[in-house]
């Protein structure tokens, strides 16, 4: 009876090799707004087939921020820490 219970447990945790398996593009912040807009709804496509959690979008998302695009985010992970401003997906 246990054993059951255990197996219906759903599975809402992806990993980041089930984020990878779908090929997404790195970002290296020499696009156009609307080169950007479309990387960000790539993401968010693969995001609701894998089911992540927002910290797992934040996390998936900035891994695959590269170059200039990378030095950015962590100035603004940084700034925001500081002022004492949550760094989340939204």
């Amino acid at each position: 009876m246990q054993q059951q219970q255990v197996d219906q447990v759903p599975q809402n945790h992806s990993s980041l090799n089930d984020f990878l398996r779908h090929d997404p593009t790195k970002f290296n912040g020499e696009a156009t707004p609307d080169e950007a807009d479309s990387w960000l709804r790539q993401n968010e496509k693969i995001f609701r087939v894998i089911t992540c959690s927002e910290e797992q979008k934040l996390t998936y998302a900035s891994f695959l921020l590269v170059g200039e695009a990378e030095y950015w985010w962590e100035s603004m992970q940084q700034l925001m820490t500081v002022r004492g401003e949550a760094v989340n997906w939204e």
